[in-house]
């Protein structure tokens, strides 16, 4: 082994404390109340500290100290830690790199969250990754907030945390209709999760449940098949695909392609010169 070897094994790694080097991402329309939280493998440690906010981070790497509300844990390798609001936490020096989600109170409002540190296998969140991808991919405030919910729902569902969640599962069926008249009227606005809720006259991460048990979909993606076939109306009458984006509701004619693929397999143009042949 040459002396360049040598010395890069025997080279101290440099400590980063807390945020330092991480990368941070806020979610369009969300930018006040959720962040995204990357950072590659490093020597890492964070100082004592209160969180404000519900963090549900995923880490790669190995196991290491730490202490919430005054209990000293152990983060597993490659596991999920699911951090309330309040807790008091700080952690060891460990080789890491981590996804993490930061969600504000606001964000889960009238949900009363109970609980301590907690830690999940990533089998816990299997779709964690992905969903996340997807948050820092969103076009708009509705889907950014959709998968929000989806994730704080996750977690109340794998039991890492507590929390008084409304149960009317009888008005499920009236809720989701509710929501689709509502959403009908705002096809070439940009509705939120929360408007979405309060017009179906219950709490978002009922409806958002309520919306995938009865239609195997999502408010989210409900409004934009809504958009889609506004858009196939207006292709088919002459309208040109600027226009026609834009008075489907789409932000811009990129945004109206990608749609129109994923859900019709072909681009806007295809379509319109199939119907034009």
């Amino acid at each position: 082994m040459g002396t360049r070897e040598v010395q890069a094994v025997h080279r101290p790694a440099i400590e980063k404390v807390a945020l330092a080097d991480c990368r941070l991402l806020r979610p369009r329309g969300l930018e006040q109340h959720v962040a995204i939280v990357t950072a590659g493998i490093a020597l890492r440690r964070f100082p004592t500290r209160v969180s404000t906010s519900l963090g549900i981070c995923l880490k790669t790497g190995s196991a290491h100290d730490v202490v919430a509300d005054g209990r000293r844990l152990v983060f597993p390798a490659d596991a999920i830690s699911v951090r309330p609001p309040g807790c008091v936490w700080s952690s060891g020096r460990g080789i890491n790199g981590f996804v993490s989600v930061v969600i504000a109170p606001e964000v889960f409002a009238g949900v009363g969250i109970r609980g301590s540190m907690t830690f999940l296998p990533p089998t816990a969140l299997p779709r964690f990754t992905l969903l996340v991808r997807a948050l820092a991919a969103a076009d708009s405030s509705l889907e950014a907030d959709e998968i929000v919910t989806r994730l704080v729902t996750g977690v109340l569902d794998s039991s890492a945390l507590a929390a008084d969640v409304p149960n009317d599962g009888n008005a499920g069926r009236h809720a989701v209709d509710r929501a689709r008249e509502f959403l009908h009227t705002r096809v070439e606005e940009k509705p939120t999760l929360e408007e979405t809720a309060d017009a179906a006259g219950v709490d978002k991460f009922l409806l958002l449940r309520y919306f995938r048990r009865t239609l195997d979909t999502t408010p989210h993606t409900y409004l934009v098949m809504l958009r889609i076939n506004r858009a196939q109306e207006l292709i088919a009458r002459g309208t040109s695909l600027p226009e026609a984006a834009s008075a489907a509701g789409f932000s811009d004619q990129a945004h109206m392609g990608r749609w129109f693929r994923r859900l019709c397999g072909i681009t806007p143009a295809t379509y319109r010169r199939a119907l034009h042949s």
